[in-house]
């Protein structure tokens, strides 16, 4: 079954262990789907309707949820919290919009959905999920 997907066996990837959930990378994106979300971002870039039309796009974009915490030398006691997005939207209306691009296990993890609650309280921003 594993067979069908090309990059899953370490000897496929040139001696590179498996990537942590068998996701195969195409076009410069973390999966394929999270690829198809990214063109169909860049053709609308060109849509007649400023609704529609995509000014900017940034990939990978981080949002800090919990800054470290540090003792008073400076050193790191707890690391930092933060929810990278797969795309953060802004369109030629001047509307913004963040988009993940999640399986429908991953969206029910806890950590996911604390992450997601968080970034609604502490920056309210709203994230649209695709699969």
């Amino acid at each position: 079954m594993r067979a069908r997907f090309p990059g899953w066996r370490a000897q496929d990837r040139k001696g590179k262990k498996p990537r942590k959930y068998r996701n195969v990378k195409g076009g410069g994106y973390d999966s394929r789907a999270e690829a198809r979300v990214g063109l169909a971002l860049e053709s609308a870039r060109t849509a007649t309707d400023p609704a529609q039309r995509v000014a900017y796009v940034e990939r990978q974009r981080r949002f800090n949820l919990i800054p470290a915490q540090r003792d008073a030398q400076g050193n790191t006691l707890e690391r930092a919290v933060d929810f990278i997005v797969d795309f953060w939207v802004v369109y030629a209306d001047g509307r913004e919009e963040v988009i993940d691009v999640k399986s429908p296990v991953t969206r029910r993890l806890a950590a996911y959905i604390l992450k997601r609650k968080m970034l609604l309280l502490f920056h309210g921003v709203r994230v649209r999920e695709i699969e």
